[in-house]
C-alpha cells in the first residue's frame, strides 16, 4: 500500500475511534490530571504522555511488508506498534478537540519506516511522538540521538526504545 495511503487509513482509524468509550476513559483521566484551567499545549502535551505510556510491540508482519491495521481500542487494551499508537494518539486530540495528522516519517537505512503525530496548537504544528519517547515538541529525529546519545543511522529500536 502506498505511504499516504497507509497515512490515510491511519487518520481514519484515529478519527472513527475518536468516540469509543475507551478513547472517552482515556479523555477523563487525561483531563483529571491538568488544572481545570489549562492551555491546549498542556492537554496536548498530556495526552502524548498517556499515549507514550501504552505497551510498544512490533506485529509479527512488520517486517514482510504486509499491512495490519488494528482498532484503537485494541491497541489501548493490548499495545501495538508505532502506527497503532499514532491512530491512537489522533483519536485522543480529536476526542478532546485538538487537530492532529499523522505523518510518515522515512528511516532510508532501516527496514522499516516510522509514523509519528504532529498536534496542531495555536497557529503552528506541534510534534508528539508516542514510541521514541521525544518530549511534546520535540522531533523524533532530534530525539533519537539525544536519548541514545549517538548517530541515528546507529540505532536500532526493539520494544519502543532506541538501541546501539
Amino acid at each position: 500500500m502506498p505511504e499516504q495511503a497507509r497515512i490515510d487509513v491511519l487518520q481514519d482509524i484515529g478519527m472513527a475511534c475518536a468516540r469509543m468509550p475507551a478513547v472517552y476513559r482515556g479523555a477523563q483521566i487525561v483531563l483529571s490530571r491538568l488544572p481545570r484551567v489549562h492551555y491546549p499545549r498542556d492537554l496536548a502535551a498530556e495526552c502524548l504522555l498517556a499515549v507514550q505510556h501504552l505497551e510498544y510491540h512490533q506485529h509479527p508482519d512488520d517486517n514482510t511488508g504486509s499491512d495490519l491495521f488494528q482498532r484503537v481500542d485494541y491497541t489501548i487494551t493490548h499495545g501495538g506498534n508505532c502506527e497503532d499508537l499514532a491512530s491512537v494518539l489522533v483519536a485522543l486530540y480529536a476526542n478532546l478537540r485538538l487537530l492532529s495528522q499523522a505523518l510518515w516519517i522515512p528511516q532510508p537505512d532501516r527496514p522499516l519506516n516510522h509514523v509519528s503525530v504532529q498536534v496542531r496548537v495555536g497557529n503552528h504544528w506541534e510534534w508528539a511522538d508516542p514510541t521514541v519517547n521525544a518530549a511534546f515538541g520535540e522531533s523524533p529525529y532530534d530525539a533519537i540521538p539525544r536519548i541514545a546519545r549517538v548517530r541515528p543511522r546507529d540505532l536500532v529500536f526493539r520494544a519502543g526504545r532506541a538501541y546501539r
